[in-house]
């Protein structure tokens, strides 16, 4: 019995953690976002959902899917039109927001929806010559708080190799 347990044990706790280790990744896409500005400022309604989508990209856990379809959907005006524009497109997050100019200070709202229709919102502020900083803010806080991605510089756990 005893020699049983020890060639079984390995193989049922190998059979447990191999859904884990062949998930995979989930999926994110960050619709066009409604931009108040200038029509100076017109690109960023394309240009910061792409630097989000880049930004978000954690690989093996989270990656950008069917971002073509998402930046031809139009910016959700509601979380309703969010929750089905996710849906429609298949993936786990949906993020979309809106961003302003005012004068030479920009801010930026960003909103997630996830399968189960929870919402996490957060909005950050800067110079509107630097707007990069502050959708960089968003996405680190997306990255933690919604994808649960440690810090950037934080201690990850070792391996100990055999021996040590």
């Amino acid at each position: 019995m005893k020699i049983f347990l020890r060639l079984c044990a390995p193989v049922l706790l190998m059979l447990a953690f191999a859904g884990q280790a062949f998930a995979a990744p989930q999926g994110y896409a960050v619709a066009p976002f409604q931009v108040n500005a200038p029509a100076d400022y017109e690109h960023l309604q394309k240009a910061i959902p792409q630097m989000l989508s880049s930004r978000l990209y954690w690989q093996g856990h989270f990656q950008a899917a069917r971002q073509d379809a998402a930046a031809k959907a139009a910016a959700p005006a509601t979380s309703d039109a969010a929750a089905a524009l996710r849906s429609s497109l298949g993936v786990d997050y949906l993020i979309w927001g809106d961003a302003n100019v005012i004068g030479k200070t920009s801010t930026i709202n960003v909103h997630v929806i996830d399968k189960a229709g929870k919402i996490w919102s957060k909005a950050a502020q800067a110079p509107a010559e630097d707007m990069i900083s502050g959708l960089q803010r968003l996405a680190d806080a997306i990255s933690e708080e919604v994808f649960q991605r440690p810090p950037v510089g934080a201690a990850q756990p070792q391996t100990l190799g055999a021996g040590s």
